[in-house]
């Protein structure tokens, strides 16, 4: 048993000095498949984070109006909705009228008309793509104005500030023009109009409801009323699953409800086609290692016939030496299947942390994305298994000629 494990120990180093460039090529491979894997991995997180958290599909969208009754929805509804069970946020929304009040900052010679203030919601408001706004929006006192408009070009006004001139009531029925002086922080991109109008401009929850207030009762300090009125609102649930909870308990409230994820049917064989993609590059991964794994196998065995001889004629039996080949090969595979998938390891989180900076369009990704360990376990125990299974029948082959018909052989 001694002499196996010295043989074992000596011969390993030189079979992968011997199999060098098929053993790196091997690990490259894996490595390679791993990072592929673990990319996909990583779109699909991205996808997935991006379609059930950070999208209106993940939203309850609620309208005053029903099939059978119109119920409006005030500052009082959106607390009703936030104490149902498993929500995460309400967001009211409806527009104001916010008007350039300063000629010179017109972006050219006509007045643009309306900028609508309207309530910034991450996932339904459109995407930001000049200035510095927080994750959630605007601040109390900023605003996000279109990039462009028939009338010219807002950029110029990035970074200053404003004065925006809105309807304050001053009597019942009878409304005067007052202003407020707001930091434009961001532009995004309205070349593609959505269900906000042609150029809304994005505020605040807070800014909104005070500029409601005072429109509505003549007095911003009025925000926090229950009577504080809204064209619609948003629910965001904890979890996508709460989906059809929250729209049950909403509508039985007398509001009527919708929700752009259970409209859209294509939306689970979309996951699950994702979800193939890396099943597909895991088992293209397995076949590779049990394929090549099982051939460098057995084709090494076959160039191992002068040493059997050699064997054989100081007295080895058989047996031990296609346990000591094998023990061998495990070793090797074993070499070969750890650096391939350190290397995997190592490229998948570079790879993703790297694609997830530069935020391409066609390509968003999670960072930090590690490679199925599912994969990393059957790769670190397919490929010694395989090479010894692929050396295993002409090991015993080779094992059972004896001293002189091997060293004839060669």
């Amino acid at each position: 048993m001694a002499s196996t494990g010295i043989l074992v120990r000596r011969n390993t180093a030189q079979t992968l000095r011997k199999l060098r460039p098929l053993a790196i090529m091997m690990a490259l491979a894996i490595a390679i498949l791993l990072i592929a894997d673990s990319v996909v991995s990583a779109g699909i997180a991205r996808y997935s984070k991006s379609v059930t958290s950070d999208s209106s599909l993940n939203m309850v969208q609620v309208s005053s109006i029903t099939s059978g009754s119109m119920k409006p929805i005030t500052k009082g509804s959106l607390d009703e909705f936030a104490g149902i069970p498993h929500v995460a946020d309400v967001y009211g929304w409806a527009q104001v009228d916010l008007t350039i009040d300063n000629p010179a900052q017109w972006p050219g010679s006509d007045n643009p008309g309306a900028l609508w203030g309207t309530p910034y919601i991450r996932g339904v408001s459109p995407k930001i793509t000049d200035g510095s706004v927080g994750q959630n929006g605007p601040g109390l006192g900023e605003i996000i104005l279109p990039r462009s408009s028939s009338f010219g070009d807002f950029a110029p006004l990035l970074g200053q500030t404003v004065r925006f001139g809105y309807t304050q009531m001053i009597s019942p029925g009878n409304g005067a023009l007052a202003t407020i002086d707001l930091k434009v922080a961001g532009m995004y991109d309205n070349s593609t109009p959505g269900a906000d109008g042609t150029q809304p401009s994005y505020i605040s929850s807070e800014l909104l409801a005070q500029l409601i207030s005072s429109r509505q009762f003549g007095n911003a300090d009025m925000s926090d009323s229950d009577a504080l009125p809204f064209d619609r609102a948003f629910i965001k649930p904890e979890q996508p699953d709460n989906l059809s909870d929250i729209q049950s308990a909403v509508s039985g409230m007398g509001y009527g409800v919708f929700s752009i994820a259970n409209q859209i049917d294509s939306l689970p064989g979309l996951f699950r086609l994702l979800s193939f993609v890396t099943w597909a590059v895991g088992i293209f991964l397995v076949l590779f290692c049990v394929g090549v794994g099982g051939s460098m196998g057995g084709s090494w065995i076959n160039q191992r016939v002068r040493e059997v001889g050699i064997l054989k004629a100081v007295g080895w039996p058989g047996g031990a030496i296609s346990r000591a080949f094998c023990y061998e090969l495990a070793l090797v595979g074993a070499a070969i299947a750890v650096c391939g998938v350190t290397a995997g390891v190592l490229g998948s989180l570079a790879t993703t942390t790297i694609v997830g900076a530069m935020d391409l369009e066609l390509l968003r990704v999670e960072p930090w994305t590690l490679p199925n360990a599912l994969w990393i376990a059957s790769t670190l125990l397919i490929v010694p298994a395989f090479l010894c299974l692929g050396a295993l029948r002409s090991a015993i082959g080779v094992a059972r000629m004896d001293a002189d018909s091997a060293l004839r052989d060669l």
